[in-house]
This record gives structure tokens, C-alpha cells and sequence, in this order.
């Protein structure tokens, strides 16, 4: 039996919880998130989530969108200066996903 679950299966309650987790993962990944921007994230992520869930509720378009036109090439450009390298995350010595559904246990 398929026990997958689907966007439909998703509450607006779960959804929050799911921002939640996507917005920390997000933040324990590669990502330098600091604790102010936290919240401005998970709003995002939250508008993100139920953007999603309303284009799965709507009708299929007539017609796949259009692929975008190439950019214009601007011409040269001076030269960017190296970036110094972004600090990765240390692994926190738990598993990302103890719950084996795709969420936190």
C-alpha cells in the first residue's frame, strides 16, 4: 500500500510546523541565517507553503508557461574580487530525520 503522503494530507496547522522544520533546516545547512532574520524566514517560507498548496488546488493551466527570454548580454563587466568562503556548519551529531517520514521525530 502507498502510504506517501500528499500536499492535500497537509493541515494549516501541520503546514506551520512544516515551515518551522524547512526554515531550521534551511538554517542548519549551508545557509547563514542569523537568529534576527529567523522569523522574516519562516514568514517566507510559510507564503511559500500555502503558494504551493493554492497552485495544486487550481485548475491546470491550458498551456505550460512559457520558457523565460535569455537576459540581454550587458556587455563587459569589471571583474568580481574573490569571496572569502562561507563557514560551514558543524554537524550537530544527531540524524536530520529520526521520524522516517520526512519530518522530525
Amino acid at each position: 500500500a502507498d502510504s506517501a503522503r500528499r500536499d492535500a494530507d497537509v493541515t494549516t496547522r501541520e503546514r506551520a510546523s512544516e515551515a518551522r522544520w524547512i526554515a531550521e533546516e534551511l538554517r542548519r545547512g549551508d545557509r547563514p541565517i542569523a537568529d534576527a532574520d529567523v522569523p522574516d524566514v519562516l514568514d517566507l517560507v510559510t507564503e511559500v507553503l500555502e503558494l504551493h498548496a493554492a497552485y495544486l488546488s487550481a485548475p491546470p493551466p491550458d498551456e505550460p508557461a512559457p520558457a523565460p527570454a535569455p537576459a540581454a548580454d550587458p556587455g563587459p563587466t569589471a571583474p568580481t574580487p574573490p569571496r572569502e568562503p562561507e563557514p560551514r556548519s558543524q554537524p550537530t551529531g544527531e540524524p536530520r530525520n529520526s521520524g522516517g517520514d520526512g519530518y522530525p521525530a
